[in-house]
């Protein structure tokens, strides 16, 4: 019951963060051409040729890869970690990969205290 938890919790981050993406460029819009923008060139139906939609389009999916990103490494990781939850069907190689690497983080952290 756990792994469906923890399962159900990576798709809700990831949607999250998905859409946090795509809200932070339509605020970068509004913050640059005014909140009228997003009833008008942001609207239904959008103008395209307007250049706070092509900034939009431009901006949204980077937004939502370093969204993705963000969920994966502070979401996602530490609960697999935590509950040993493999992240993938190749289970015991890739928690290796993973603890290896968190233990050299860990260690890099603890050299500089």
């Amino acid at each position: 019951m756990i792994k469906v938890i923890i399962y159900l919790l990576d798709l809700v981050a990831f949607l999250a963060s998905g859409l946090m993406g795509i809200f932070g460029a339509a605020g970068l819009c509004a913050a640059i051409w005014g909140s009228s923008i997003l009833d008008t060139a942001l609207g239904d139906p959008p103008q395209r040729t307007h250049p706070a939609f092509i900034t939009f389009m431009i901006v949204a999916i980077p937004a939502m890869v370093i969204g993705w990103c963000g969920a994966f490494s502070s979401v996602i990781l530490p609960l697999h970690l935590l509950f040993d939850i493999p992240l993938s069907k190749s289970g015991d190689r890739s928690m290796k990969l993973l603890r290896s690497y968190a233990a050299r983080i860990i260690e890099l952290t603890n050299r500089d205290a």
